[in-house]
């Protein structure tokens, strides 16, 4: 890059931060409608938030830092309420901003009264050749090299797992779950350099900030996962915190060298060990099958993009409408998201999901012992309808390579089906995935759960895991046998879902976080967070929750956060 380019786009991200409004007119000419109700929300904060006292914050107190991965109101307003609740424990926000032209982000963090956020920009940094020349031969010769998917997953920079960053960036870039990677070779060069120079952007922030916490809501992927891999090895006190199925209620992990690879929406092993030695009493009971109910009952708006809006199927009806032969055991493939977060959260036996589903189809349609369904995932007719995937799902692009004319014993369930998943665990014995939430619910049924990976909830007890892919692939070939597990499988698999799905949300109130997404398209409001004025009185403030997250945050040292 010369020096005059380098130059101007200084000068142009200088610019951006001395006179924002320029990037609000830009936005205002290409969405009128979107800027005025984006600013009526600001305002609205602006209002709502005198009615909170913020905390006073101790002379050199702590430093948290939020780092933020793109301009978005409701990620930017998350980040800032667990900055107002850091601040009742004495600890300061600082917004990290993704680049100079965030002034949405910039503008929110004034009215919270964080500290001023900087931006990615303001830390430049020079990438030295050897470096450079590192993560490029390591792209060439995964391009060459028969198996250079896994060789360029499996590749380490100063340890970090800079790989999987990779490939990850591409798949969720092209919504291709299998790319062909010399298909796609001047992207992976570009990801590549990113993921590089982010590593060297994260020490460079690091050592000028000197935190001592980090917040963040996606903690992988190009940009964040760098970060968040570099403060993790420098032993800052680094927080993951998620929105849940319903979205009132959020969930939090503490990230540490042995919790950086389990997702936020998981428990930890030395959490379940507290928890498993107890029976789940009859109101827990009551609790978690409530749980359930709401989950696929489309009382959250989360669960309604997904399930079906009318009255669901019957049992007789989902079996008519299949139309399986009779007499034999039905296993279910619950498929992944293939392009969404397919490489983080586990070991896997196969490259990707989209590896395994292939595998997985194979094996299926060799074993007409049993009835096979496919379950699309139902996030994909919910990307289709906002343009974010076009045509066939590539569940079904799967299916038509391997088998263009499916048997009797093998048929799917597309993701427009109205049947709703409580339907599809009450008509199924075998449930088959890689480490999928609706195994472990499956597991609450006491009915047998397939794995083709580790996961949060593999290997404690209620689910059938495999060593090697060779060894899952046996284990469907030999269905319905060799399915046998232990009478207290349902009790544990009950018990760390009632952990999982009850005591790990929490509530931000008296902050309220909102979902109403259209049928079509997006707003930059779809996803928000209010102040809840019907409950928010001058001296009346419920700050329990903040209050007992932020205690967590700063002075503990389990990795889950638990409400109660």
């Amino acid at each position: 890059m010369s020096a005059s380019v380098s130059g101007a786009r200084a000068w142009k991200a200088s610019l951006a931060r001395r006179a924002p409004l320029a990037v609000d007119a830009r936005r205002f000419i290409a969405n009128p409608s979107w800027e005025f109700s984006v600013w009526e929300d600001y305002f609205a904060v602006r209002r709502h938030l005198v009615r909170l006292d913020s905390p006073k914050l101790p002379e050199g107190g702590g430093l948290a830092l939020a780092a933020l991965y793109r301009d978005n109101i409701f990620e930017t307003k998350q980040a800032l309420v667990q900055g107002y609740a850091l601040g009742l424990e004495g600890v300061a926000l600082q917004p990290l901003l993704p680049d100079s032209r965030a002034s949405r982000s910039r503008r929110l963090a004034r009215a919270f009264g964080a500290r001023p956020a900087v931006d990615r920009e303001q830390f430049p940094v020079q990438v030295p050749p050897y470096l450079q020349r590192a993560v490029t031969e390591a792209v060439d010769e995964a391009l060459l090299s028969e198996g250079g998917f896994r060789r360029l997953r499996e590749w380490r920079f100063r340890g970090f797992r800079a790989g999987e960053h990779i490939l990850s960036t591409l798949i969720r870039r092209t919504f291709d779950g299998a790319p062909v990677l010399r298909d796609h070779s001047a992207a992976l060069s570009g990801i590549a350099a990113e993921v590089l120079r982010n590593y060297l952007v994260a020490e460079r922030i690091l050592g000028i900030l000197k935190p001592e916490m980090l917040l963040v809501g996606e903690a992988n992927y190009a940009f964040n996962g760098p970060l968040v891999d570099t403060a993790v090895d420098q032993g800052l006190n680094v927080i993951h915190t998620v929105p849940t199925w319903r979205e009132d209620r959020w969930m939090s992990k503490r990230l540490t060298p042995s919790s950086r690879r389990d997702g936020p929406i998981s428990v930890d092993r030395s959490t379940f060990a507290g928890q498993v030695t107890k029976s789940l009493t009859a109101d827990e009971n009551s609790e978690l099958d409530t749980t359930f109910a709401d989950r696929y009952g489309a009382r959250w708006a989360m669960a309604a993009m997904y399930q079906p809006s009318d009255k669901p199927l019957t049992r007789d009806d989902v079996l008519s409408t299949l139309a399986l032969p009779q007499g034999r055991p039905t296993a279910v493939i619950f498929s992944h998201v293939l392009w969404d977060a397919s490489l983080f959260y586990g070991e896997d036996l196969f490259n990707n999901y989209a590896a395994w589903l292939e595998a997985t189809i194979r094996a299926a349609v060799a074993n007409n012992r049993v009835n096979w369904i496919l379950k699309v995932h139902p996030a994909n007719a919910f990307r289709s309808r906002h343009g974010d995937v076009t045509g066939e799902s590539a569940e079904l692009g799967i299916l038509h390579k391997v088998a263009p004319t499916p048997p009797a014993h093998f048929t799917v369930l597309s993701a427009e089906a109205k049947a709703s998943t409580l339907d599809i665990y009450e008509i199924a014995d075998i449930a088959v995935t890689v480490r999928g939430t609706p195994g472990l619910e499956f597991a609450c049924l006491g009915k047998p759960v397939l794995t083709a990976g580790s996961g949060h909830y593999s290997g404690l007890g209620f689910t059938i895991d495999s060593a090697t892919s060779q060894e899952y692939l046996d284990r469907l070939a030999s269905l319905p046998n060799g399915l046998a597990l232990p009478e207290s499988a349902r009790e544990r698999a009950r018990r760390y879902a009632h952990t999982l799905f009850v005591r790990r949300t929490w509530e931000p109130t008296p902050f309220r976080p909102t979902l109403d997404i259209p049928g079509k398209g997006w707003h930059p409001l779809d996803s928000n967070i209010v102040l809840d004025r019907d409950t928010v009185a001058p001296g009346e403030v419920d700050l329990f929750h903040l209050r007992r997250w932020a205690s967590w945050a700063v002075n503990g040292n389990s990795p889950d956060h638990l409400d109660f």
